[in-house]
């Protein structure tokens, strides 16, 4: 189950915990995770609550699992982009390609991902930059930092981390908030060129 993949959901066939988990992500995008009961989520997949429970014990325990499913084809998909791509421009240039199709082609994940608060059902008070797919970027960048910032002042790193993403992350946001109606993908390259312009001149990254 590819849940970033617009069409997959469309033309599959899942088992009762994916219809769950589809049904779920559903509606967490469309009106948030507190504004959602499990017999909302029962109603959407057409399943019994018995098997709601059965499969997951509650809708907590739903919104994890789909947030941890989520992040994990994610960082799948950041580490192969990774692989095909020698520089770290390169590597992000195509991460941040990846993120703004997503916004197209699967909007729920991505209000899912990045409206919702972890902490609204999970007691671990997470950011995105904690996640999986992140940290697999954050060794990148550790890898691509000039070796002196790293031995002087190792914690920019995180500071370099919202310089990469803060930016396409609030294009994501604004565009599912439908402040921005073109389409996202159009400022991939303007994005990358603000970012790493802005990077070079502090000579952060290689």
């Amino acid at each position: 189950m590819f849940f970033y993949n617009g069409n997959t959901h469309k033309t599959c066939t899942f088992s009762t915990a994916d219809k769950i988990c589809e049904a779920a992500l559903t509606l967490f995008s469309q009106q948030g995770f507190f504004n959602t009961s499990v017999h909302h989520i029962q109603q959407e997949a057409q399943v019994s609550i018995g098997s709601i429970y059965h499969h997951f014990g509650s809708k907590e325990a739903i919104a994890n699992k789909l947030y941890a499913k989520i992040l994990d084809q994610m960082n799948d998909a950041f580490v192969d982009i990774i692989s095909q791509h020698e520089s770290f421009q390169d590597k992000y240039f195509h991460i941040t390609k990846l993120l703004f199709e997503m916004t197209e082609t699967e909007s729920r994940t991505m209000k899912f991902i990045f409206h919702t608060k972890y902490s609204e059902y999970c007691d671990l008070n997470k950011s995105i930059y904690q996640s999986k797919p992140f940290q697999t970027i954050y060794k990148e960048v550790t890898i691509s930092c000039d070796s002196e910032v790293m031995k002087e002042q190792l914690e920019t790193i995180d500071l370099i981390m919202a310089s990469l993403f803060s930016l396409p992350i609030q294009l994501i946001q604004l565009h599912l908030d439908g402040v921005i109606k073109t389409p996202i993908t159009e400022r991939t390259a303007i994005t990358n060129k603000l970012v790493w312009d802005g990077l070079c001149d502090h000579k952060t990254i290689k």
